[in-house]
């Protein structure tokens, strides 16, 4: 087990949320936890396809609103209701996590069920050496007093060379940015930045030096523009991958900060000359 995984020492400043007590009041408009749970799980379904066809999500934006306006029909639910309970959700956190919860049960639920109808296997989706030691889902929004979610984790045991990669998924696009970057024992940094405005799967990733050992990951993802909150995150994965020589050369593009100076080498003063003029 590696050191990162202590969970007291992850920073999520958008996950500091507030604890409402008491039942939370659902107006007649937003819709049940069930029939909304329905709804979001088939809209995963319809994107895990679109993703899986030629040209992803931004090569089929006719399949995918296509595919959205099926599965709200399908339900009987139109769009602004939808809008309008993913806003609600988005004021009322805990409850949100309980359908994140009631999402992933009717997707395992359905995933066994084909299995079985097919005599498959299902596979763990999750990665071995994800790193990422809290819950799979964030959100950031007004009431968190940040529009970001940061974190930083410790590490003794990342193999040098290796790269990290940090992926989510997002319930909508937002103007956003993200940052991922290493702290070596020596106490250089080296991070990566991008936008990743309109991307509903963001991602990025830093390189480590072959020569050096890292002892902190840290990272964060910023939406820049207050009005676009709550956005709802997903799927977050954070994880080391092996070292690839065709693609070692990114880390001649990462900034660094703190480079230790290299100590002068010393110049030993010359020899005096021995030999006098005797003449």
């Amino acid at each position: 087990m590696m050191g990162w995984r202590r969970v007291s020492e992850v920073v999520l400043l958008a996950m500091a949320l507030p604890v409402a007590g008491g039942c939370v009041r659902r107006p007649k408009k937003v819709l049940s936890n069930s029939k909304m749970a329905a709804v979001v799980a088939d809209m995963e379904l319809a994107e895990a396809y679109i993703q899986s066809q030629p040209g992803g999500e931004y090569g089929n934006r006719e399949l995918k609103a296509g595919m959205t306006a099926g599965v709200l029909k399908r339900h009987g639910v139109t769009r602004e209701e939808f809008d309008s309970t993913m806003n609600w959700y988005g004021r009322n956190i805990d409850e949100y996590y309980k359908l994140d919860d009631e999402v992933n049960r009717q997707l395992a639920r359905r995933q066994k069920e084909l299995a079985k109808a097919g005599g498959g296997v299902v596979e763990q989706q999750t990665a071995i050496d994800d790193m990422w030691p809290y819950k799979r889902t964030a959100v950031i929004w007004e009431g968190s007093g940040s529009s970001v979610l940061e974190f930083s984790l410790p590490t003794s045991d990342l193999a040098k060379g290796s790269s990290m990669e940090w992926t989510m998924k997002l319930r909508q696009t937002a103007e956003s940015t993200m940052l991922l970057g290493v702290e070596y024992r020596d106490g250089e940094i080296a991070y990566v930045n991008r936008s990743t405005s309109g991307q509903k799967r963001p991602e990025i990733s830093v390189q480590t030096d072959t020569a050096r050992q890292v002892s902190r990951v840290f990272g964060y993802f910023s939406v820049k523009n207050a009005n676009e909150l709550p956005v709802f995150l997903d799927s977050i994965i954070l994880k080391p991958m092996p070292l690839d020589s065709t693609r070692y050369y990114r880390i001649n593009s990462q900034r660094l900060i703190g480079k230790p100076a290299r100590p002068k080498p010393k110049v030993e003063p010359a020899p005096a000359d021995s030999i006098t003029d005797k003449s």
